[in-house]
C-alpha cells in the first residue's frame, strides 16, 4: 500500500497508538476526531488518518505526515 512518503522522503510520518481506559473509548475517539480539521489547516499538512481496532474497539491508532 503506497504512503505519502513513498514519493517524498523528506516527509515525516508520526504514528501513535492509544488504548482507551475502560468506559472512555468514545471520549478518546471523539477527541482524536476533533484533531482532524485543525490539523488539516497546519502548514506542511499532508495527511492525518485515524484507525480503530476491529476486534478491540478500545485500540486507536493515528498517523500523520508533514
Amino acid at each position: 500500500m503506497p504512503t505519502p512518503t513513498d514519493d517524498c522522503r523528506d516527509l515525516l510520518t508520526v504514528i501513535a497508538s492509544m488504548k482507551a481506559a475502560p468506559g472512555k473509548q468514545a471520549e478518546l475517539k471523539a477527541g482524536l476526531e476533533a484533531l482532524i480539521e485543525p490539523t488539516s489547516q497546519e502548514d506542511g499538512y499532508v495527511n492525518y488518518d485515524l484507525y480503530q481496532g476491529v476486534e478491540d474497539l478500545t485500540s486507536l491508532h493515528s498517523s500523520g505526515s508533514r
